[in-house]
């Protein structure tokens, strides 16, 4: 038995374009309901401060002001110009938060909106700035702004 040969050769293999669209856009409309839509920056519910024309005879006291340096790379912490220091002479931000008890204390029912303002230096680090932050919370004042020294918010 003689085998020939084939002497036809095969034909161009051509991709069916049509079914390639179709796969194409069902994984479009696949991946397009799947994903998870983020929330918009501008509908986020933030508490940030409110600018007021407001004089400072709307305030019954003045703000506590708590200051935050570091010269030499040491934290500098004062309440109203009180240094806050422990018995070794560093910064404690547990003297500052008996300091700030001690003026929530005052009977008065204008203290309970008393004002704060933290105002830190460049060099301090900014979890120093949030544990002064946690002082005014633990001494129950929660109006508290955060401020470049020197300026008033």
């Amino acid at each position: 038995m003689r085998l020939t040969r084939q002497t036809k050769k095969p034909g161009r293999i051509e991709l069916n374009m049509a079914s390639m669209i179709d796969v194409v856009f069902l994984l479009l409309i696949f991946f397009m309901c799947t994903s998870a839509n983020p929330e918009v920056e501008h509908e986020m519910k933030t508490q940030m401060p409110q600018v007021s024309g407001g004089t400072p005879e709307d305030e019954p006291f003045e703000p506590i002001r708590i200051r935050l340096s570091a010269p030499e790379g040491k934290l500098r912490l004062t309440c109203d110009g009180q240094a806050c220091v422990d018995a070794d002479g560093a910064a404690s931000f547990e003297v500052l938060t008996a300091e700030l008890k001690k003026r929530r204390a005052i009977p008065d029912p204008a203290i309970a909106e008393l004002r704060v303002v933290i105002e830190g230096e460049p060099e301090v680090a900014f979890g120093r700035m949030v544990a002064a932050l946690s002082a005014c919370h633990e001494a129950d004042l929660h109006r508290t702004v955060f401020s470049a020294r020197g300026t008033d918010p």
